[in-house]
């Protein structure tokens, strides 16, 4: 009865704050005459997206899927409806009632390209012969991590010290003084370490806290091991140092690490839409000035007086940025393999020189537009292969979501006693998959594939292949 109202209270709150924001939002007078046509595609968009997000939030506390049709309600169909209403998208101003009629047919049909991918991989795990099963040979001891994780440690307060004399200790605090290290001349391999560095100093925390927490006997230099980890991450990292997407990844993810009871009520949801609308908004005060140079409070209260007003923030571009990729394939025709050059990004491009541009860098350049923008999942299917393209990319999607989060909530324990190795890196892919599902891919996937490098290469060094017992 507990767990049930709990799951209703979450269920009420999350609908409550999306009405609320909505209202808010739209209260002024519009200036748009509406077309009926578009208005219903947006409801029916709108309904089917909190339909198969509150599904899901009833299944799993946090997931993969979670994220996607969350982000499809936020992005494809909550702030269009405001700027549709204001008559105001980001970078471009006004769109027509044809294209939007298009834009939203497209979006459903993706959304069910999805679907179809999810019950594809539903349907293999449930007829596939080797089911899951707990065999005494798979268990191995936590002694691999407690051996590895003093080296981490040391890994971790060197890699404080270099940022710390390359970049400044007050400017690691902003990110409009935190500049970064330069380690390649190529960009795209200088991006890949640096975010495998930091996906090392991630996991080094991420280890020393599971230790500490499921030790039975707490032991004072588990402890110190883990203080110092996590001040080298405050001071290396630091959140107002940080991008937001990377800030987002780093705390969220540590949070659903140490807090257990997150795998088991459903206020994740709530946290995030919390840190969505007023948090990461909030950071944004220090993207381009000295942390010192912040009024604090003046950008708190703009960042709460900005919610009413938010959805029509340049951030909340990504519907903008499909309707334009559908007008772009209708003047060129799909092509230009852009998906695959996100795939190997890593790959210079003075060795690959017909490597493509990202596609909103394109789309942005014809058109004589910002081009650091969204490109969300639709957009590069359809992109590359038109409607046919959009479909398969979403079956894609709608399989890869399945398999993660299939094969984290499969092997989670939930007496806790048990961590496998993947429930470190669940956590950062889970708060990944919505900022790659904005875009652009072509540089958010760097970031992500540092982070899985990192995450193979300490499971290698430990020696734990399968799950870990986590003894006191």
């Amino acid at each position: 009865m507990i767990v049930l109202r709990r799951n209703v209270l979450s269920h009420f709150l999350i609908t409550f704050i999306l009405i609320a924001l909505m209202t808010l939002t739209i209260v002024s007078e519009r200036q748009r005459k509406l077309n009926i046509q578009v208005v219903l595609l947006f409801v029916l968009n709108a309904a089917f997206w909190l339909l198969l997000l509150i599904r899901e939030i009833k299944r799993t506390a946090y997931s993969l899927k979670i994220m996607n049709w969350f982000f499809c309600l936020f992005f494809f169909s909550l702030a269009p409806i405001v700027q549709y209403y204001k008559d105001w998208f980001p970078w471009i101003v006004t769109r027509s009632d044809d294209i939007l009629c298009r834009a939203n047919k497209l979006l459903l049909l993706w959304s069910v390209s999805v679907i179809i991918g999810i019950k594809l991989e539903n349907y293999r795990q449930t007829h596939k012969k080797d089911h899951y099963k707990r065999q005494v040979g798979q268990w191995i001891s936590w002694k691999g991590y407690g051996r590895l994780l003093p080296v981490l440690t040391v890994f971790n307060g060197i890699n404080t010290v270099i940022r710390i004399v390359m970049i400044g200790a007050s400017n690691l605090i902003s990110r409009g003084t935190n500049i970064g290290i330069t380690y390649f001349k190529y960009g795209s391999l200088s991006m890949l370490l640096s975010q495998f560095i930091g996906g090392i100093v991630y996991f080094t925390v991420a280890i020393s806290i599971l230790q500490y927490r499921y030790q039975k006997k707490k032991r004072i230099n588990n402890y110190i091991i883990l203080v110092i980890n996590s001040v080298c991450l405050l001071i290396s990292y630091f959140p107002t140092g940080l991008a937001r997407y990377a800030a987002a990844v780093i705390y969220l993810g540590l949070m659903l690490t140490y807090f257990k009871d997150f795998k088991n009520n459903r206020y994740f949801i709530l946290i995030f839409i919390l840190a969505f609308t007023i948090l990461l908004p909030f950071m944004n005060a220090f993207r381009n000035v000295r942390f010192l140079d912040v009024n604090i409070i003046k950008v708190f209260q703009d960042t709460i007086n900005n919610i009413i007003s938010g959805w029509k923030a340049l951030d909340y571009d990504a519907y903008t940025y499909f309707t334009l990729t559908i007008e772009y394939v209708d003047r060129h025709g799909p092509g230009g393999h852009h998906l695959l050059s996100d795939l190997f990004f890593w790959v210079p491009r003075k060795i690959w020189p017909s490597k493509a541009m990202s596609g909103s860098y394109e789309i942005a350049h014809e058109l004589g537009l910002f081009d650091n923008v969204s490109f969300p999942y639709p957009s590069i299917g359809y992109m590359d292969g038109g409607m046919i393209g959009m479909v398969l990319f979403g079956v894609f999607i709608g399989w890869i979501m399945e398999c993660m989060d299939s094969y984290y909530w499969r092997h989670i324990d939930r007496n806790n006693k048990i961590v496998h190795t993947f429930d470190i890196m669940y956590p950062v892919i889970v708060i990944f998959w919505f900022f790659l599902y904005r875009g652009d891919i072509f540089y958010t996937l760097a970031y992500l594939v540092g982070y899985l490098l990192a995450w193979c290469f300490i499971v290698w060094l430990s020696g734990v292949k399968r799950f870990v017992v986590l003894k006191g």
